[in-house]
């Protein structure tokens, strides 16, 4: 599924996101960076319908996000935020379950295939073991993939994501990351996730897009956007970009020295 933007236009009190237009293609891993209070968040937010957007700003296949009803935004669109927060301690099932709002009858219960669908989402992360745990329970980066599990149980072709891999230890960042890819290569999942770290959006995207003070500075290829004059005039640093064995680094210097 193809999530196209048209004139977005985001005000808060002092920060303001424009987008005059931008393209994410179906099937396709896009990085959303920028330094921070860039305006990622409220990006993301926006496409994911979390923000209401304006009429004829937000489009899936052609189709103006403004005049979907919930259910329908909800088997297009997955969100998964930066963290949780839960007032009940759910079983990994049940939480997952929550996932299938859009699927089941008002004032009815989950039937089989909901149950199916969250059990296969846990398999297909490998997270099996964990149904019956409590989400309260759970590490930090185990409850991050289930929060991606409950979005692949909400079956919406275009998964949204806020910094998945903040605070997580590189084990379980290269393990998301490595997910992320899995969704669009196995599954077919148009992805857009921010992150942070300039080697992971270089090394498993096929988008950039660039962002600052709400504004957008480049989108594209990582070998077309990542490169030395976008990213020192986005981050107000030095940059040098190295290939060292097939990967490309991103070494830092102050632009003072």
């Amino acid at each position: 599924m193809t999530l196209r933007v048209e004139n977005l236009e985001v005000k808060f009190e002092r920060f303001r996101l424009e987008v005059p237009r931008l393209e994410f293609p179906p099937s396709s891993l896009t990085a959303v960076v920028g330094p921070n209070a860039a305006g990622k968040s409220t990006l993301l937010r926006s496409l994911a319908l979390v923000l209401e957007p304006g009429s004829k700003s937000v489009f899936f296949d052609g189709r103006d996000a403004a005049g979907l009803d919930r259910r329908e935004r909800a088997r297009l669109i997955a969100y998964v935020p930066q963290e949780l927060s839960l007032s009940f301690n759910y079983s990994v099932l049940d939480f997952l379950l929550t996932g299938r709002a859009a699927y089941i009858p008002v004032f009815s219960s989950p039937g089989r295939a909901d149950l199916a669908a969250g059990r296969s989402a846990l398999a297909y992360l490998g997270l099996g073991q964990y149904e019956s745990a409590g989400m309260m329970e759970l590490s930090s980066g185990i409850r991050r993939l289930v929060m991606i599990a409950r979005a692949l149980v909400q079956e919406a072709a275009v998964l949204v994501l806020d910094e998945p891999t903040t605070f997580l230890d590189p084990k379980h960042e290269l393990e998301t990351l490595a997910l992320l890819r899995r969704l669009v290569d196995e599954k077919g999942k148009t992805v857009i996730t921010a992150l942070h770290s300039l080697e992971a959006a270089a090394a498993y995207t096929d988008r950039v897009v660039v962002v600052k003070d709400g504004r957008l500075v480049a989108a594209g290829p990582p070998g077309e956007v990542l490169v030395e004059p976008v990213l020192e005039r986005t981050y107000e640093m030095g940059f040098t970009v190295v290939d060292v064995d097939g990967r490309t680094l991103f070494v830092k210097k102050d632009l003072g020295r």
